[in-house]
């Protein structure tokens, strides 16, 4: 993965809260900046809760490279693992993040309650862009990191409930198009084509009977002659 990223590729994570931990993979994200964490996100603002739940988020999109004007309170997201921002600042390294709590989130250790941070803005999604491997002739393009806690972002039954009433499907498309390396201008929709049909059309009335005669009175008589000449054959042997 990480010779892929080094030659300007682009990595999407994706991964709920629970109790696996990422050891090697957060050892390939120090060139990124960015580290994935044990904790459990919590709400602590009514407002930014779904149906009042603390762990089901009206997450935050800030102005990014994925979002043009930041969206308040529009992207639902579900049991959110937190996305830690490194202090390896380098000049040719750039995080944003893509999605975040309120100001009264909470991070908890291991997921218990009893190990809170203190009330702050937590990281629910990351993006890194590194320029340190671009060399102008083998590698001319940046490597992309995206880090999301939570994958019921993209959930189908999401998608399809809320449609575009809800950020998470903007957020999905802007997200594959920036790690693509596409401009706004280009599209990731693939344009319908019309199926090619295999049915048979009707043919004319003469047509019809001409298929008829053929099949029920040549065919059947060709055969009977066939099978009388073979018979007359083998019985003079």
């Amino acid at each position: 993965i990480g010779s892929y990223l080094q030659q300007g590729g682009s990595l999407l994570f994706i991964a709920d809260y629970n109790n696996t931990s990422f050891p090697e993979l957060n050892q390939l994200l120090l060139d990124y900046n960015m580290e994935i964490s044990d904790t459990r996100l919590r709400e602590g603002d009514p407002a930014h809760r779904f149906q009042d739940d603390a762990y089901i988020m009206r997450a935050i999109a800030p102005a990014s490279k994925v979002t043009i004007e930041a969206i308040d309170g529009w992207t639902l997201v579900d049991n959110a693992r937190g996305m830690n921002i490194l202090t390896n600042t380098k000049e040719w390294i750039e995080v944003e993040p893509v999605l975040t709590t309120s100001d009264e989130g909470y991070a908890e250790t291991a997921g218990d309650p009893e190990q809170s941070s203190a009330a702050g803005k937590q990281n629910i999604a990351l993006l890194s862009e590194n320029r340190g491997f671009i060399d102008g002739t083998n590698v001319t393009q940046a490597a992309k990191v995206m880090l999301i806690g939570s994958s019921t972002l993209f959930n189908d039954t999401i998608l399809q409930t809320f449609g575009n009433q809800l950020y998470n499907a903007g957020l999905c498309y802007n997200s594959i198009q920036w790690l693509a390396n596409m401009s706004e201008g280009d599209s990731l929709y693939i344009q319908s084509k019309q199926p090619i049909s295999y049915a048979v059309s009707k043919g004319s009335s003469s047509t019809n009977v001409l298929t008829a005669v053929v099949v029920m009175v040549i065919l059947p008589a060709v055969l009977l002659i066939a099978a009388l000449i073979i018979y007359r054959k083998r019985k003079h042997l």
